[in-house]
């Protein structure tokens, strides 16, 4: 039996997420350290990353992956690409689509055998 290629599916899933999506911003915060052990650490800075993104409502079979009271009327997830986009979302991070930023409340990955292949991230419309 042939191994499926799961770098191919990742490039379509590329490929239809650049057709119907935008670019977009994926923005974390990120620790700065201080020289002088001495002060407090100083405040994160937000770092941006670009990446391929498609926003579409969330359905009834997505209750398993929100967070629990989470009213599915106000929730919509967000597709992106996880070719070009190597980041690992969490729910700490957001990302800036279509002129609104949103902030990540649950992340699903697709990740067969191992294989990045596009990250759905769950936000409050």
């Amino acid at each position: 039996m042939a191994r499926k290629d799961y770098n191919k599916t990742a490039n379509t899933a590329l490929r239809l997420i650049q057709k119907a999506g935008s670019p977009s911003q994926f923005l974390r915060d990120e620790s700065v350290p201080n020289p002088d052990p001495y002060n407090p650490p100083l405040a994160p800075i937000t770092v941006s990353y670009p990446c391929q993104a498609v926003k579409v409502p969330a359905g009834q079979k997505d209750v398993v992956y929100l967070p629990e009271g989470t009213s599915l009327s106000t929730t919509a997830k967000i597709l992106i690409d996880a070719v070009t986009f190597t980041e690992k979302p969490t729910v700490s991070d957001k990302i800036l689509h279509v002129g609104t930023e949103w902030q990540i409340i649950a992340v699903k990955p697709l990740q067969p055998a191992e294989i990045d292949v596009m990250w759905t991230v769950y936000v409050n419309d």
